[in-house]
């Protein structure tokens, strides 16, 4: 019991510093390096930006990358504090969490890493060398970040809380508004993955990035007050 409790708040604790991290670190990288508009920018522009940054901007981008990786212990101890409730349900949501974790991270990492890497290249590289460097940056920031970070990652994201707000409606521990909290910001997250395809889903796309952190923090709350099982709610399931 008290393992599991340990879990659960853990869980806890790892999704409300996740949101904390997240708005801190994205107001650094909008400060220090203009992001997310300077991916609207050519290679040539934001290449140098990245390099210029120094050690404390690919030292931020570290740290951001790394945030998702708290889905892993979030998603074990939401496992927990709902698998009476939901088992099945909450198994295949943890699967969900794993993989977001996983693509969300693969897909932000590239930046510390391959992408300054690409960054010193080109900054001594002859013309022909910037351009192919150029094509390079623009496949793989394609492939690893839109495709595999935000569409896979955010599908897999909100996968995860819509099933995991489905599974607080069955339970008797959280309130209700909670469940369709995490059901509501999963669905508005769906459909905003589609900001690429239609400009119509783009405000839905904007509030969403101020729903997340927000969402975060109430299930992180939650899952620290409410998840643990006590033995008489253990004894009644």
């Amino acid at each position: 019991m008290e393992n599991e409790r340990g879990m659960i708040r853990t869980a806890g604790a790892s999704l409300v510093i996740s949101a904390v991290g997240f708005v801190v670190v994205f107001s650094i990288l909008a400060g220090q390096f203009d992001y997310p508009d300077i991916l609207d920018e050519p290679a040539s522009q934001f290449l140098p930006a990245l390099l210029d940054g120094g050690t404390s901007l690919h030292l931020t981008w570290w740290v951001y990358s790394l945030l998702p990786l708290l889905l892993l212990p979030a998603a074990a101890g939401a496992f927990q504090a709902l698998r009476n409730d939901a088992e099945g349900m909450m198994r295949v949501a943890s699967y969900f969490a794993v993989l977001a974790a996983l693509t969300l991270t693969l897909g932000l990492i590239r930046w510390p890493s391959l992408n300054l890497e690409l960054a010193e290249r080109y900054a001594t590289g002859t013309a022909d060398q910037r351009a192919a460097i150029e094509i390079m940056v623009a496949a793989t920031n394609r492939y690893l970040g839109t495709y595999i970070g935000e569409h896979l990652g955010e599908l897999f994201l909100n996968g995860w809380f819509v099933m995991s707000g489905t599974a607080m409606l069955r339970s008797t521990r959280f309130p209700k508004w909670v469940a369709w909290a995490g059901i509501c910001v999963g669905v508005l997250g769906l459909v905003g993955m589609f900001r690429f395809a239609s400009s119509v889903v783009e405000p839905i796309s904007a509030a969403n990035n101020f729903l997340l952190p927000a969402w975060l923090i109430t299930y992180g709350i939650a899952l620290w007050t409410r998840g643990p099982m006590t033995t008489e709610n253990a004894h009644l399931q």
